[in-house]
């Protein structure tokens, strides 16, 4: 016999280290067939579908909402050398131009006001390492939503049970 499952469920899954946070919460309430709502930061809205697709691999019905909260606490922009020296001798060269003589240190702090380098953050779905951690994580949310599913549907099925009896 296959499990009962409850269309309603809720999971939760939750990672932490010195760079980041991410939760992912998965609910959902009863509907017809299946509908999947999911709000992501931008910096993974590129794994949209495939959060889509390992939901509709697992779950049949249903109104389900997808909700992650992904929090940056260290990024580290990547500094291009190359990029901040072609600034520093545009600057050296437009006040040699106009007469001016600046320091070495006002030179490096305008470069500096002008160097907008790509911050990580972007980039971090790109990455291998993060992708394997946020797919961890929210297949742990998702067997978790699973589970409360099947508990939630074995107490309906007791429920019923003890109505006809």
């Amino acid at each position: 016999m296959e499990t009962v499952r409850s269309m309603t469920g809720f999971g939760r899954a939750y990672y932490r280290d010195e760079n980041l946070k991410l939760v992912v919460l998965i609910k959902s309430v009863n509907a017809k067939g299946l509908e999947i709502s999911v709000r992501l930061p931008k910096e993974v809205s590129v794994y949209e579908k495939d959060i889509r697709g390992l939901i509709k691999g697992r779950i049949h019905r249903g109104s389900v909402s997808v909700s992650v909260q992904l929090e940056f606490f260290k990024v580290k922009p990547s500094v291009k050398i190359s990029d901040l020296a072609e600034i520093v001798d545009e600057i050296i060269t437009s006040t040699r131009h106009i007469g001016l003589n600046i320091s070495d240190d006002l030179i490096l702090q305008l470069a500096f006001k002008f160097y907008n380098p790509a911050v990580s953050e972007e980039s971090i779905a790109e990455n291998e390492e993060f992708k394997q951690l946020f797919f961890s994580v929210f297949d742990k949310a998702l067997s978790d939503f699973i589970k409360s599913k099947i508990e939630e549907g074995e107490n309906l099925l007791s429920d019923v049970n003890c109505s006809v009896s």
